[in-house]
């Protein structure tokens, strides 16, 4: 079957928050499961038909957009699971992390099977009657989705990645049959990681030259700069040695996704994320939309929530480019005053649409960087997004986002992310 686009925005968001905040989950429970059990190792990754896979010799540079050509085999299952030794008895969690792919069912199997340790770690999440109900809508709505399709397995996190040396995940891909989609899943920091992000904001930025070719001459100059914070987690070797020694994890998301396309060439790519995940979905779905020719299929989606700026006015410049080449569809996603989307600062530049939630009755406010936007739009929408607001606070709370998609469905189903691309008074496109 073809992919179809999402009905309206309160679908195609719902789906994003949903996922988003399931990969978090899930990404917590891999961490109550890594130390508990200290005889784990990590395994490696495996394609959607089970045939073992790695990244080989890379016949290109580290950042480069073209998908690395050699792909050898390995020998262990998913993609950083946990197999304990000969001696173990296993425990249900790890029979479901030995799989090579889990659907939302078995997280949410995961998350009682290690509610206790959950509870110690994590209570604001695990402990909390008001986000424990969030979570179990959460779960079921999507658990909903994939028995009323009728098809087995049918939303599945497929990889996932952790940073070798600190066991935090990064990022999980996860394969949806019913939409057709294959979503590139950022993990948010918790609370506490988010604050150390901020409190350590550099303002230093990276460049990344030369520029793909897809936007050689179309902005100036021969460089992006980028939070060099965020740049790094993508762009430095990646931890794992057993990877080639130039890997990086965009490369590593580059092969995944090579790999789930040759079985699944219709499906349409997403990526998303929270916070920090926010930040490095807007990133990597500007590289993944450059790629030459059909080695993607295009448009790349990106629907994030809480996302800090990640880069300069050429970042800006580069995701226009492609938004109007129809390469890159950009929804950032913010609740009113949150501060986690006012920082960096000084010459950073939020890019694509903004939807903002308010609490009480007030119209989601829709917003969008003209082209050739009038100085007083460019200020109340940089003062908006800025920490000067007086108004502004550091929240971290991935579910008052979804109750507040939730809550304006009404508004959002009359809202299209394709249509409002095609608005050119709403964008001023050319």
């Amino acid at each position: 079957d073809e992919f179809k686009w999402p009905e309206n925005l309160y679908v195609e968001t719902w789906d994003m928050a949903a996922i988003s905040f399931l990969v978090y989950i899930f990404g917590l429970v891999l961490d109550v499961v890594a130390d508990s059990d200290d005889n784990s190792v990590v395994s490696d990754v495996t394609n959607d038909d089970d045939t073992k896979v790695t990244v080989g010799t890379l016949e290109s540079s580290p950042t480069d957009l073209s998908v690395p050509k050699q792909i050898s085999s390995r020998s262990n299952s998913m993609d950083h699971s946990f197999i304990p030794d000969d001696n173990h008895v296993k425990s249900r969690s790890e029979q479901i992390l030995e799989k090579e792919n889990i659907t939302p069912s078995e997280v949410k199997e995961l998350v009682e099977e290690n509610l206790e340790a959950l509870k110690d770690k994590h209570p604001d999440i695990f402990d909390d009657e008001t986000s424990r109900a969030s979570m179990d809508q959460c779960f079921n709505t999507l658990i909903g989705y994939v028995e009323q399709s009728k098809m087995k397995r049918a939303i599945t996190l497929k990889s996932y990645c952790y940073e070798y040396t600190e066991r935090e995940m990064i990022y999980c891909i996860c394969k949806d049959s019913i939409n057709k989609r294959i979503t590139v899943v950022f993990r948010g920091s918790d609370k506490a990681g988010m604050a150390h992000w901020i409190g350590n904001m550099k303002t230093a930025k990276k460049p990344h030259s030369p520029l793909p070719p897809l936007l050689n001459g179309k902005i100036q100059g021969d460089k992006i700069l980028f939070h060099a914070g965020f740049y790094d987690y993508l762009f430095n070797k990646a931890y794992n040695p057993k990877d080639d020694e130039n890997m990086t994890n965009y490369d590593s998301i580059l092969v995944h996704l090579s790999l789930l396309l040759q079985k699944f060439p219709t499906y349409k790519i997403y990526t998303t994320g929270h916070s920090l995940g926010g930040a490095l979905s807007s990133i990597v779905a500007l590289f993944l939309a450059s790629t030459p020719g059909d080695l993607l299929p295009k448009p790349i989606t990106c629907i994030n929530f809480a996302s800090p700026r990640v880069g300069d006015h050429k970042f800006l410049d580069a995701v226009q480019v492609l938004e109007q080449k129809g390469a890159l569809r950009l929804l950032r996603i913010v609740n009113e005053n949150d501060s986690l989307v006012t920082v960096p600062t000084l010459n950073y530049n939020h890019a694509g649409f903004q939807l903002a939630l308010f609490e009480g009755d007030q119209e989601p406010k829709l917003t969008y960087p003209k082209l050739k936007d009038t100085y007083m739009n460019r200020f109340s929408r940089a003062y908006q997004n800025s920490s000067m607001n007086p108004t502004s606070k550091f929240t971290y709370n991935q579910s008052e986002y979804r109750e507040r998609i939730e809550n304006e469905k009404e508004a959002l189903e009359k809202i299209d992310l394709n249509e409002m691309y095609d608005n050119k008074k709403l964008t001023g496109f050319p």
